[in-house]
């Protein structure tokens, strides 16, 4: 017997049922739809699709159908990140919310070590807008698509040594968090660092849906 998330997903490039054979014996699995939306930044060049991710246990592992939506979520000195969450009777209210800021190998090096372009300099004011939120309650999150070691082997071409190049992004990380407090999360991969996005916002939903805490309304 066929397991299908929907049969109109057999027809869907993008899906991972593309091109499969549906029989009317098939057995068709509804999908999870959730109470929340994922609000992703206009700004986002490389937006996630969260495609593949699927429930849990009680309900019996089924594919998450997750809803996007493209809002601002600030400009610098007001950015917070490029993905946070919403749903009916609730919005994207400063202070006290749930974001998170994506950064890839190549956008983490160049801000970290953007002292001269004002990379550097956004990436912090956006850090204590962040801080700001978790002191109000709300979480926050920067996650890497890479691990910390490739962060610091894999160097940009520089006039600068390796060792020296290396030392700056190590001291880059430890400083910025310590000094802002913001969690940081080194994921090895774009998948992972998708997932982790997802679930950050999926735990946050949880915790203040089960409390009953509707800070922003």
């Amino acid at each position: 017997m066929t397991e299908i998330l929907d049969p109109s997903e057999a027809f869907k490039p993008s899906s991972p049922y593309f091109g499969s054979m549906v029989s009317p014996a098939a057995k068709i699995v509804k999908s999870v739809r959730l109470p929340w939306r994922v609000v992703i930044d206009t700004a986002e060049q490389q937006p996630y699709t969260f495609e593949g991710i699927r429930a849990d246990a009680n309900k019996q592992g089924r594919m998450i159908q997750v809803e996007t939506v493209q809002r601002c979520l600030g400009r610098y000195p007001h950015s917070l990140g490029d993905y946070s969450l919403e749903a009916d009777g609730w919005s994207c209210v400063q202070p006290a919310w749930c974001y998170v800021e994506r950064k890839s190998l190549e956008d983490l090096q160049s801000t970290l070590l953007g002292f001269a372009d004002g990379h550097r300099e956004r990436f912090e004011s956006e850090l204590g807008n962040m801080r700001d939120v978790m002191l109000a309650g709300g979480a926050c999150l920067v996650v890497v698509e890479c691990d910390l070691c490739e962060l610091l082997q894999s160097l940009p071409p520089s006039s600068k040594s390796p060792t020296t190049i290396a030392k700056s992004l190590h001291r880059s990380v430890v400083s910025l968090w310590r000094e802002y407090h913001v969690p940081w999360a080194f994921c090895g991969s774009r998948r992972l660092a998708e997932i982790t996005t997802f679930r950050f916002l999926e735990s946050f939903w949880k915790h203040n849906h089960k409390e009953g805490i509707h800070t922003c309304q």
